[in-house]
């Protein structure tokens, strides 16, 4: 009893009507609300960080611009005093300790005083030269031997000499606990083009790092600058010149933003900008949480939002199943009714609308059906009586013609008489053609083998042989590998008639026909091939398509039957029928030249499913 009921409830629910539509309301309204809800928060989520992206990415790209001003500042200070001409005098002037070493001095001092005027960040300006002469711009003058050199110094120098660079930028280093770095570049003799000298500038970190400290992102976010080494210029928690190899670095690779989390699983946004010209990379850290809490609002309206749609389709699926579900119930219970035989039920019309509509409707079908069945009834009995009658008149008409076994005797006896008389070549068409009548009227097996086909093909072209008087040459070609492959009986015959009767005419001299079997994979081809007149290329064509056209349809093709011959659109039928579409016959022609018709059947075979 559990299980009937069961077995009930699921059908009910597969074929109940107010389920479906219960169904569809879910997958057309409810589910893609709730996908409509998920995409549109992750939407507007990208786009806010897309958005907060964008505006600390200006921010970063402002503080790019400030840098590369200083870089460009630099840059303009190195060429300025490298191709000045007093400058030039000086570096190639030989050290001196005394009065002349103290002019020259005072004479680099004031103007470079001039050059760095706005540029608090430019620490000191130094010029050397390589017997050992050195000057910069806090008015010391002694020899390199005199006062201690910073090493960068040397290794700018060396860079510069043994590079192929005229600028170079140093790493992070420290002196008189000042953070620096040095940028470099030759001096040319401006009448020779050779080296003389170095200029180096020295760049204050500390000054750059403390307009860093005035850039903000949101509340709590960070930028960090890193000069070619990944090493810190610039990080509030870390101190310059450390190194940083963070792991959220190599997940920004060239992108400008991406999300990422730290170490301890805390969501981020970075950013990233790079200053090409000083080969240094400006970041920003943006805590994820900063983003999010301006969708709080957003979330909490659209949840509202999709509480209301759900009651709204809550509402709209009670209305439905009252308006519209339960009449079709009740239609559903009269037309159990009717299946049962009971044609006296009616369905109530009082409602104009579509429903009502059913209902009248159904009740003119059961009328119309009941007045069907007596009228059935009726011609039933009528078209028994018809089929009676033509049956007994085809009965009548069969035991009117002469027999088949009465025909093939007749032949043996004909045969007997011509070899009595000692006429040899009546006797020899006449065994051919009681022969061919024997496999003609043979009804098994419905398949035979292409060695079997040919044997009957070689009778058959005995007695064409002897009705043209041999003006026609034949030849045959049956490898042992294919003759036991199967095809439908008489499939071959129809083609070689077609071919002697429409191949030839009078201006032929040579009339030939060859038979010639091919395996092509796993499928057989029989050939026969003409050497007669050909088929023009509109027939051709017409005879392909009705090749192609199904049987009903080829009342279209008439006109181009007689050309084709019945029996070879009848193999082709038959063929396609046995082995798939796949199978049958092509025909190509060349006019003047003669004709192939190419007849594909499979080596293994399988009937098709509709022969099954």
């Amino acid at each position: 009893m559990i299980k009937e009921w069961n077995s009930m409830n699921r059908q009910w629910f597969v074929r109940s009507l107010y389920i479906r539509i219960l169904l569809i309301l879910v997958v057309l309204g409810l589910i893609p609300l709730m996908v409509l809800s998920v995409v549109g928060y992750r939407t507007i989520s990208n786009l806010m960080v897309e958005m907060i992206a964008e505006s600390n990415l200006q921010t970063l790209n402002q503080v790019q611009n400030k840098l590369k001003q200083v870089d460009s500042v630099i840059d303009d200070i190195l060429l300025k005093t490298a191709v000045n001409s007093n400058i030039q005098q000086i570096i190639k002037s030989k050290p001196d300790e005394g009065w002349n070493a103290y002019l020259e001095s005072r004479l680099f001092v004031d103007y470079i005083q001039l050059l760095v005027i706005g540029n608090p960040e430019i620490y000191n300006i130094t010029i050397l030269n390589f017997d050992g002469k050195r000057i910069d711009s806090q008015g010391r003058f002694l020899s390199n031997t005199s006062i201690d050199v910073p090493p960068i110094y040397n290794q700018i120098m060396d860079d510069l000499v043994g590079g192929s660079s005229n600028k170079i930028i140093s790493p992070i280093y420290q002196t008189s606990r000042i953070d620096m770095i040095s940028f470099g570049k030759l001096i040319l003799d401006l009448q020779t083009g050779e080296p003389i000298g170095v200029v180096i500038i020295d760049l204050n970190l500390g000054m750059i790092n403390k307009g860093l400290n005035d850039v903000n992102l949101l509340q709590s976010g960070i930028i960090i600058l890193l000069d070619q080494n990944d090493h810190v210029i610039y990080h509030p928690e870390q101190k310059t010149g450390t190194s940083h190899k963070e792991t959220w670095i190599k997940t920004l690779e060239s992108m400008p933003y991406t999300l990422g989390k730290t170490e301890n699983e805390n969501q981020m946004l970075y950013l990233q900008t790079k200053i090409d010209e000083l080969g240094w990379t400006l970041y920003g850290i943006v805590p994820y949480e900063e983003v999010i809490k301006k969708l709080v609002d957003f979330r909490f309206k659209f949840n509202i939002f999709l509480l209301i749609m759900i009651v709204a389709i809550g509402i709209v699926a009670i209305s439905i199943r009252k308006v519209f579900v339960m009449p079709v119930l009740t239609l559903q219970r009269l037309m159990r009714k009717v299946e049962s035989g009971d044609f006296t039920v009616r369905a109530s019309s009082k409602r104009n609308d579509e429903i009502g509509q059913l209902g009248i409707s159904f009740n003119q079908m059961v009328r119309q059906i009941k007045e069907l069945i007596e009228q059935v009834y009726e011609v039933r009995i009528n078209e028994s009586r018809a089929l009676y009658y033509q049956k007994q008149a085809e009965l009548e008409a069969l035991q009117s013609h002469i027999t088949p076994h009465f025909l093939y005797n007749t032949l043996h006896s004909i045969s007997w008489l011509a070899n009595r008389k000692g006429i040899r070549e009546i006797q020899s068409v006449v065994d051919s053609l009681s022969s061919i009548l024997q496999y003609s009227l043979q009804t098994t097996p419905k398949m035979v083998k292409l060695r079997d086909e040919f044997e009957y093909l070689k009778l058959y072209l005995d007695i064409i042989d002897f009705r043209y008087g041999g003006t026609i040459e034949f030849s045959y070609e049956l490898p042992e590998t294919v003759q036991h492959v199967l095809l439908p009986r008489l499939s071959l015959q129809p083609i070689l008639e077609n071919a002697i009767k429409h191949a030839f005419n009078e201006t032929n001299e040579k009339k030939s026909i060859s038979i010639i079997t091919v395996q092509d994979n796993k499928d057989v081809i029989v050939k026969v091939e003409d050497s007669g007149s050909g088929i023009q290329e509109e027939e051709l064509t017409h005879i392909n398509r009705m090749l192609s056209t199904p049987e009903r349809d080829n009342e279209l093709h008439s006109d181009h039957k007689d050309r084709a011959g019945i029996g070879l659109i009848n193999v082709h039928y038959r063929l396609q029928m046995w082995f798939g579409k796949e199978y049958g016959i092509t025909i190509t022609s060349t006019e003047g030249r003669g004709t192939t018709v190419q007849i594909r059947i499979p080596i293994e075979y399988k009937a098709t499913d509709t022969l099954k």
